[in-house]
Parts: C-alpha cells; sequence; structure tokens
C-alpha cells in the first residue's frame, strides 16, 4: 500500500530533486515532477498534477522506477486523492485509490471517507488497525500534497499530520529551524504509531 508510505516518504524527502515544479497546490490546474534518488543515483520519477480551488483539492501521482533500478524491478504506483480544503491547510479528504505494480505483482486500494472517517476498500489481516479508530486521519497522497504544495513561507515548516494508508497510522511533522540566510530550514519526523510489526515499530 503505497510502498509503506512512498518509501518511509522516500527516505524523508531526502532523496527528492524537483526536475519542474509549477507553484504545486496554487488555486488551479498545477504539476510538477521530480526524480528519485537513493546515494545519488536515480531510481525512479514522481510526477504530480494537482487541481485545487478554495475549498476543494484534486491530485493525482505516477511514481515509476527507472535507469538501473528498473532493470532489476519494475515498480509503478498511480495515486489519486480528492478532498475539502479549509482554512488552506486543513484537508478532509473524500476520496483515496491506489493502483501498484511491484514486478508482476498488482495490487489496489480505495479509500472513502464518511464524517471524516476512512473506510477501507479491504480487510488487512493483523496487525491492521481498526478503521473505526482513525477518525480525522488523512491519506497518504493527502499528506505528500500537503508537504509538497507551494505555501507561504512562515508556514513551510507548519505541518503536523496523522496518516492512514488501510492499515497503518504514522505521523509527519516539521518544526522551524534556524534560518540559514534566506533559506527557510525545517526540522522533519517520520512516525510510525500502530499497525506494525513489534520488529518495525521502533
Amino acid at each position: 500500500m503505497f510502498k509503506i508510505i512512498f518509501l518511509s516518504f522516500s527516505l524523508f524527502m531526502a532523496a527528492l530533486y524537483a526536475e519542474k515544479a509549477s507553484a504545486l497546490g496554487t488555486i488551479g490546474q498545477t504539476s510538477a515532477n521530480y526524480s528519485v534518488a537513493v546515494n545519488g543515483i536515480p531510481v525512479g520519477r514522481l510526477d504530480v498534477a494537482a487541481n485545487v480551488s478554495k475549498t476543494q483539492y484534486s491530485i493525482v501521482a505516477n511514481l515509476r522506477s527507472s535507469g538501473l533500478a528498473s532493470i532489476f524491478t519494475k515498480i509503478s504506483f498511480l495515486i489519486k486523492s480528492n478532498g475539502l480544503l479549509a482554512g488552506g491547510d486543513r484537508y478532509s479528504p473524500r476520496n483515496y485509490s491506489e493502483e501498484s505494480n511491484v514486478g508482476n505483482v498488482n495490487d489496489f486500494l480505495t479509500m472513502k471517507y464518511r464524517n471524516n472517517l476512512p473506510i477501507p476498500s479491504k480487510i488487512f489481516p493483523a496487525p491492521a488497525l481498526l478503521a473505526k479508530n482513525q477518525f480525522g486521519t488523512i491519506d497518504p497522497m493527502t499528506a505528500i500534497f500537503a508537504v509538497f504544495r507551494d505555501r507561504p513561507k512562515n508556514e513551510l515548516c507548519k505541518l503536523d499530520l496523522i496518516l492512514f494508508d488501510g492499515k497503518k497510522r504514522t505521523a509527519v511533522k516539521f518544526i522551524p529551524k534556524e534560518p540559514s540566510g534566506s533559506d527557510v530550514r525545517c526540522d522533519g519526523f517520520y512516525s510510525r504509531i500502530g499497525g506494525f510489526s513489534d520488529k518495525k515499530i521502533t
């Protein structure tokens, strides 16, 4: 399911390089393209397209392996999400879907939301968390959109998100760090909260 939330947020965003970004997430239709690298070696591409109004958002992302990585294992994810916006930075998802192809294994998952409660299309085996206890969480694509979207400079490091992907609950938080010249610097934290095995929770 979105490869454990985009491979733990692509090693928590350290391996993403923007190739083309047009103020992703501003009002109207926008798009961005990223190269995904590990230890400086390109391994994939992430293409994102968004359609945003003052009260709603819709976003589609395509993550796929490329370069040497695609020789060993072909990986692709098509992820979609839409929902409501409030105050510019409060997200209420309505629908989420992910279609994954890893090697010869294909998988598909959807989540609908009713009164801010996710309803996954699958019932996963233990140690899955109960969806009825995930009120107010957001889906992985909405979280990635919240992180990548164009935002005012003084709000770039003010994110506190709780995610549920149908099985696992995680958290992403940004807090301001001492600025370096005109650059904005943030400390980012990715935390596993529940749904992981004992070996993975630490």
